[in-house]
């Protein structure tokens, strides 16, 4: 067989000009579609990892606030929880300090309450037993004691101190000169000339003497005028263990310990 030779250059040059115009016209475009199809592709890609990365950060950001967040509430939580068990605390010791205020305002209040009514008890009982004693001492008066009184205040008399012969003396002029002599019981004319004589003989002669009675004068005499009285009675004697008994009942309450 022979080989046409022209034939073959023919197809030859056929083969290479279509192998040009496929580059031209068709490898080449597809070429330069798919290496801008790959750049785009990288380009999405690249964005997306960018995109992904970012938010990556911003959950990580979220993450973060959530758990400072978190912290802050925790936080806020165990301070209003502190706070509220301090409160509560606080309110208990208040209540606690005025429970035990109260308790022992009432203690004292039952205490006072029970020393008022011992000590008004023994004042009481006090007041019935001199009542009974000056019962007893007007009920044994008779004719020989009252003269035995009478005996006493002119020793009395005579043995005034200076003091009250001072400040009996200087009460006279208050009185126009005028004295009084009370006694429980009625005197005797001569009792009372004998009363006359050693008063005016102690104050001066121009003393004016009056006698009286008074249911009140127990077994004594007084001589007053309108701002002095000098008094020898048991009544004063009564009055001045009265005035001790009152003093010990108010400075030794009933229930307190005395030395021994």
């Amino acid at each position: 067989m022979l080989i046409d030779w022209f034939t073959v250059g023919a197809q030859v040059v056929n083969f290479l000009i279509l192998v040009v115009l496929l580059k031209k016209f068709l490898y080449g475009p597809i070429t330069q579609a798919m290496a801008a199809r790959e750049a785009k592709v990288k380009a999405q890609l690249t964005e997306a990892e960018a995109q992904r990365q970012a938010a990556a950060a911003e959950e990580a950001a979220i993450h973060q606030r959530l758990q400072e967040l978190e912290e802050t509430r925790q936080a806020l939580a165990d301070r209003v929880k502190a706070e509220v068990d301090d409160q509560k605390q606080a309110l208990l010791e208040a209540a606690r300090q005025e429970l035990e205020q109260y308790r022992q305002g009432r203690l004292q209040a039952l205490e006072r309450e029970q020393t008022a009514w011992a000590q008004s008890l023994q004042e009481r009982v006090g007041a019935q037993i001199f009542a009974v004693a000056r019962l007893i001492l007007r009920q044994l008066a008779d004719t020989s004691l009252e003269q035995q009184v009478v005996e006493v205040f002119l020793k009395h008399l005579g043995e005034l101190s200076p003091e009250d012969h001072q400040a009996f003396q200087e009460s006279l002029p208050e009185s126009a000169g005028d004295a009084v002599v009370a006694s429980a019981f009625e005197l005797g004319e001569a009792d009372r000339t004998r009363i006359r004589a050693a008063v005016q003989a102690r104050f001066g002669p121009d003393l004016t003497l009056r006698f009286d009675t008074d249911p009140g004068v127990i077994l004594g005499i007084e001589l007053k005028t309108r701002g002095r009285k000098l008094s020898w009675t048991t009544a004063s004697f009564m009055h001045r263990l009265e005035a001790r008994l009152g003093e010990a009942l108010t400075s030794s309450p009933p229930g307190t310990p005395h030395d021994d």
